[in-house]
């Protein structure tokens, strides 16, 4: 899930009940913003979606691939 490192995010904590086991994490980025992703299988809906607010999409666009 390193992705994020682009997005200039980086990560808080972490939890995993077992090495190995899927992970629970919450990053964040100087600006205050804070994401939490889950790799537990069932978490998130196949079609859900997203609300981001940003002030400087242009220079989030810049550090997409």
């Amino acid at each position: 899930m390193e992705w994020y490192h682009r997005f200039g995010f980086e990560v808080d904590w972490m939890h995993s009940y077992e090495p190995g086991f899927p992970c629970f994490i919450s990053i964040s980025t100087e600006a205050w913003v804070r994401v939490f992703l889950a790799e537990h299988h069932g978490d998130g809906e196949p079609r859900g979606s997203d609300f981001l607010v940003a002030t400087d999409i242009q220079g989030l666009e810049t550090r997409m691939p």
